[in-house]
């Protein structure tokens, strides 16, 4: 894949960002190719947003069941409903606020 986007596009492999959003922002699986140059590229692709193929790929290799046990850190904005929904099940908590053991 990222051969062809040099021979027909002229992009070298290492002035692209290759990236699954986890959560999603749709619910099936699908690769983001971003170019490193990007501005915009630093708001999808932060800690807690995005996970690199490479790291994805790697992680399937070594055990191919992986994802099926692994605990999967992400970022939930404060406007979006899934932070309510969490707020509310006790799963978020305000920094001054501090969960109980």
């Amino acid at each position: 894949c990222l051969a062809e986007l040099r021979t027909r596009y002229g992009v070298s492999p290492a002035s692209l960002r290759v990236f699954m959003h986890y959560l999603p922002s749709f619910w099936w699986a699908h690769v983001h190719f971003s170019a490193l140059t990007c501005p915009a590229m630093g708001s999808t692709t932060s800690v807690g947003k995005a996970i690199l193929l490479d790291d994805i790929i790697d992680n399937l290799e070594r055990d191919a069941s992986y994802y099926e046990t692994a605990s999967l850190s992400f970022v939930v904005g404060d406007r979006e409903p899934l932070y309510k929904l969490l707020r509310a099940a006790g799963g978020i908590h305000d920094g001054a606020e501090a969960p109980t053991a």
